[in-house]
This record gives C-alpha cells, structure tokens and sequence, in this order.
C-alpha cells in the first residue's frame, strides 16, 4: 500500500470544505496516510487561528 505524509493543511482542507476537498480526497484513497505525532495539536492551533480571523463560524 502507498503511504502518504500529510500535515494539518490537508485535514483542514478537507474538513473545512475548501476547493481542494475532492483533490485532496482522490489522491489519498487507497492510500496509508502518515502524520507527525504533533499533527492534532497543530489542527488544534489552525482552527484557533481560523476562529480569530473569522474564517470559521461555529454554529
């Protein structure tokens, strides 16, 4: 199985929707995703960030 590296870019990417989603999403199926152990404090920082500048809206 292919293995991928991947950084919190991606996940936010895909979580929030954005125009890569489906990229993103083709090119990871079937795939073994590999992170870096700090990957969900670095989601983590990313949303916090993207509440500041309202980028994001929790509903």
């Amino acid at each position: 199985m292919k293995k991928i590296i991947i950084d919190a870019s991606v996940i936010i990417a895909v979580i929030a929707n954005e125009v890569t989603q489906k990229k993103l999403i083709e090119i990871t199926e079937d795939t073994e995703l590999v992170a870096p152990i700090s990957l969900h404090f670095e989601i983590g920082n990313a949303l916090s960030v993207m509440l500041k500048k309202e980028e994001l809206i929790l509903k």
